[in-house]
């Protein structure tokens, strides 16, 4: 049967998009921007000049951006054991998206959790469980003296895979979910932890108040534990300490009381790195419950992922990042299994670093609300804006950029450092004008907008410095040989958001590859 009419115009629709995606030199619609990708490089510092970011030993800035999954690491589920976890697949997705990190979660339990009441499974761990004698789980008792090879070769192949494939992985060392039920009330993951007295051959009791809980494993309360704990460090740096791609995480949200016993996991990985020839950033995270944002500020630690405050309003006016300590603004912490696709864009705009904490196909079973869907169109964008964040970071001078609120007018801006406007990138959430202060700057500005709905780039022509700037996004498109009103029934569509990005000396920059509109972008005089 023949095709209706506004079939084939969405065939040809689709057909024109992609088309006008190959020609801007973005790629199929729907792909992140390109980008070079090379083996990772390190060990990263903190950058001299910009500490929002990280150096690599060359003095290049590295912007962080990427995904992370639970079970990347270790293995979980509803049975024993549990099914194994394609890192292989999840790394070439990633890839795939653009980003260039990722966040390995380690487990200290080896069954139970703070999200279900069901039976739930965690291997391998660093401690063998060889027994003597049977653990409340059923499974044998761990011997806290012993060290199970297969995590600590795991941990290894999977952080140089990622190093291979251009990937700087943040290695959890403790995880504050798996010595509580973080007041819920729903699953004890403790009855399941090594540190249970019931489940190791050591006589090592982590409960000493006998609450049921084990509050007190990241506290300094018990000495015993602390070594062994020591230990265990030990040989995780042993494991890792040549792969230049690591940034050491101290834990995942152990509670607030646990500040003292984080300082002494910071002071004691950098006492064991002194000695070796590479050492690695090391970074704190919120505390949950009851922790504070200033505690994170105030640690040695280099790097830090705070909190998110009241209902995710980290997310929709994301803090801007003061150059206290670099910032890797987590969805774990600021809201959860959550986010939308302008975010990415937000979080770039106000100096931070942006990781998603992904479902990702969910075999996982706990921690996902009901109806995901893994592969819906608001994933997949968000996604793909975290590679196009990176994308831009990797295009644009990001050591002589700072966030600069002031100089555009959604407040979601990039500006210099210095007293002269070179670049400026902004982000306008939705379709509408925008004005730019380019008071500071003189002489040509190129304008190239990139929308991240259909991933594409446009030439907005060249406006000039020295006042205030108004521009419209350059979405009404033109194609060459296509009429303007069989372009307008075909494609035309709103807007939607939009990323500006403006470079000065117009003739000397590097025009993008395809000029498709120039008429979209006016100056307008001083005060508009």
């Amino acid at each position: 049967m023949p095709a209706s009419a506004p079939c084939r115009r969405r065939f040809a629709r689709a057909a024109l998009l992609l088309a006008l995606a190959a020609v801007a030199g973005c790629g199929p619609a729907g792909l992140p921007l390109p980008r070079e990708r090379r083996e990772a490089t390190g060990p990263l510092a903190v950058h001299p000049d910009n500490p929002r970011y990280f150096a690599d030993p060359s003095g290049r800035v590295v912007y962080l951006t990427g995904s992370h999954t639970w079970a990347d690491l270790v293995d979980s589920g509803w049975r024993h054991p549990p099914e194994p976890f394609d890192f292989d697949e999840f790394l070439a997705a990633l890839e795939g998206y653009g980003h260039n990190c990722l966040r390995l979660w380690t487990w200290e339990q080896g069954s139970g959790s703070a999200e279900s009441p069901e039976p739930y499974w965690f291997a391998p761990l660093p401690f063998e469980r060889s027994g003597p004698g049977t653990a409340r789980d059923g499974l044998p008792r761990f011997d806290l003296t012993r060290f199970d090879d297969r995590y600590f070769e795991r941990l290894r192949a999977r952080v140089a895979a990622a190093r291979r494939r251009g990937f700087y992985v943040l290695v959890m060392l403790f995880d504050g979910w798996s010595i509580e039920d973080k007041q819920r009330g729903i699953g004890n993951p403790w009855l399941g932890h090594p540190f249970h007295r019931d489940n190791n051959v050591n006589g090592v009791d982590g409960d000493a108040d006998g609450d049921g809980e084990g509050h007190e494993v990241h506290t300094l309360a018990d000495p015993a534990i602390t070594r062994f704990q020591e230990a265990y460090l030990r040989r995780v740096i042993e494991t890792l300490s040549d792969q230049a791609n690591v940034l050491w995480e101290v834990s995942n949200e152990s509670h607030a009381d646990s500040q003292e016993w984080q300082a002494h996991v910071i002071g004691f990985v950098r006492e064991l790195e002194a000695a070796r020839p590479q050492q690695h950033p090391i970074g704190m995270t919120a505390q949950y419950p009851g922790g504070h944002d200033e505690t994170l500020y105030a640690s040695a630690a280099d790097w830090i992922s705070p909190g998110g405050g009241s209902q995710g309003a980290g997310m929709r006016e994301p803090t801007v990042a003061d150059g206290r300590k670099v910032m890797l603004a987590d969805t774990d912490h600021l809201c959860g299994v959550c986010g939308d696709p302008g975010w990415p864009w937000r979080a770039f705009t106000r100096g931070q670093n942006p990781l998603l904490m992904d479902p990702w196909e969910q075999r996982v079973g706990v921690g996902t609300p009901r109806g995901f869907r893994p592969h819906s169109p608001w994933w997949e964008r968000m996604r793909r804006a975290l590679g196009d964040t990176l994308a831009y970071a990797e295009r644009i001078d990001l050591a002589g950029l700072e966030p600069r609120p002031e100089l555009c007018s959604t407040r979601f801006c990039l500006g210099p450092r210095g007293p002269a406007t070179r670049e400026l990138l902004a982000y306008l959430p939705e379709a509408g004008p925008i004005r730019l202060d380019l008071s500071r700057a003189s002489g040509p500005f190129r304008v190239e907008w990139y929308h991240p709905g259909p991933a594409v780039r446009i030439d907005g022509g060249v406006v000039q410095g020295g006042g205030i700037v108004a521009l419209e996004a350059a979405c009404r498109w033109t194609f060459p040989g296509l009429s303007r009103a069989a372009w307008r029934s075909f494609v035309e569509s709103p807007c939607g958001d939009a990323v500006v990005y403006l470079r000065g000396d117009a003739h000397s920059a590097a025009a993008p590859a395809a000029r498709l509109s120039a008429g979209a972008a006016t100056g307008v005089g001083a005060g508009a």
